[in-house]
Parts: C-alpha cells; sequence; structure tokens
C-alpha cells in the first residue's frame, strides 16, 4: 500500500538526514553483585539511549511529528493515546507531550537453523520506537531505533534485567528529569517513559519469566 497519500509527509522517507549515534568505545562489562567481579571479556553492545533520543528529536519533521495531537474525538480507539491506559494515567495527564515508547525484542540467529550448533551464535535485538508519531510513520526503518544487541547465550545467563539495566537507569532519567531537545534555536524538555513491551511468544516467555507454554496452563 502507498503511503504517500495517507499522511501529510509527501512520503514516509521525507523523515530523511538523520544523524548516527556512536556507540560507547567499550560495551558494558557484566560483574557479580557480590564482590563485583568482572567476568572477562563477556560484554553486549548498547546504543546511548537519551543521545540518541536527543538527536532523533532536533529532526525538524520528526519534533513536529511528536508533538501532533493524534487522539480521536469520536470515541472510538485508534491508537495508544486514545486507550485507558494513555488517558487515564496521571503521569499523561500531567504531562500530554510525554513520549509514549514502545519497545520491542526479537531473536536473530546468524547461522545455519538446521545446524547442530545452531544457538550459539544467536543474537537477541532490543528496538524502541514512539508512539507519538503515527503509525504509518513510526512503523518506517528510519524511526524504529535500536538500544542494545546481546549473544543469547549471554542473555539466558545473565537475564533481561542486567542486559537492560543501562536503558532502565535512562528510562528513568527521562521519566523523572526529561532531556533537552532544542528546535529553532528553542530549548525544549521532553519527558516520557516506556508504554509497551513488544515480543513473540517465545521471547515473551522468557522476558516473563515463564518456562511453559502460557497457553497450555491458561486459567479461564
Amino acid at each position: 500500500m502507498d503511503l504517500s497519500n495517507a499522511v501529510d509527509f509527501s512520503s514516509a522517507d521525507e523523515i530523511s538526514d538523520l544523524s548516527w549515534v556512536d556507540p560507547p568505545p567499550s560495551s558494558y562489562r557484566f560483574t557479580v553483585s557480590l564482590g563485583d567481579v568482572v567476568l572477562g571479556d563477556e560484554n553486549f553492545q548498547y546504543v546511548p539511549f537519551l543521545q540518541g533520543l536527543q538527536q532523533f528529536l532536533e529532526h525538524p519533521e520528526v519534533f513536529d511529528e511528536v508533538l501532533r495531537d493524534n487522539r480521536r474525538c469520536d470515541g472510538l480507539i485508534g491508537d495508544y493515546c486514545d486507550g485507558h491506559f494513555i488517558t487515564d494515567n496521571a503521569y499523561f495527564q500531567e504531562i500530554p507531550n510525554a513520549l509514549q515508547l514502545v519497545m520491542y525484542y526479537d531473536e536473530v540467529e546468524t547461522c545455519d537453523v538446521l545446524a547442530s550448533h545452531r544457538g550459539v551464535h544467536k543474537l537477541g535485538v532490543f528496538y524502541y520506537t514512539i508512539a507519538n508519531l503515527r503509525p504509518a510513520l513510526r512503523s518506517t526503518h528510519r524511526c524504529i531505533q535500536l538500544i542494545a544487541v546481546v549473544t543469547h547465550p549471554l542473555l539466558k545467563k545473565y537475564g533481561f534485567g542486567e542486559i537492560l539495566n543501562p536503558f532502565i537507569k535512562d528510562v528513568k532519567t527521562l521519566y523523572k528529569d526529561g532531556i533537552i531537545v532544542v528546535n529553532n534555536g528553542h530549548q525544549n524538555r521532553f519527558y516520557g517513559t516506556v508504554i509497551a513491551f513488544l515480543a513473540d511468544t517465545v521471547a515473551a516467555h522468557e522476558i516473563g519469566g515463564f518456562n511453559w507454554c502460557k497457553f497450555c496452563i491458561a486459567q479461564m
């Protein structure tokens, strides 16, 4: 479907010339809570969230889109902003333009999925997008931002909490203190938080800590 006539942009590709955020020179290393022992070279790559979000919002077209009021006026639900989770939430009532972050997690098998060593080089990849953007725009590649990449064996060993710890710290900063975004020479403070975490069934089981199929033990 051609979205060029469905949105105000002549095409979704008009959100262009987005700047890059270089990952830190050294990736995060894991430590054990007892004794703070550094575990060799076990590491993963984390893209600085706040810096990347700031640069993304400083793009003029993204800035304007995020400040749009996409709520429906006919009582129907057409997006996240129309649901009670947003409309009845004290945080979003106090800060109507707060950023609504949607996270997504998926796994990528870099080797032959039928090979005997499958899973050894599997990667876990975390992304986010901003729900304040219209669906036709936030689903484009340019609006989907990378958070972190980690090998699946390392993720299984330490868990989602350890892997996402740098991101969670950044989200807490965004939630409480916000970030400054410069637009047309004016400083604007943006706040926000995560409103949804999306994943397929297998990944959702891992994130939720389930060791079984949630459909098989569902209580009606």
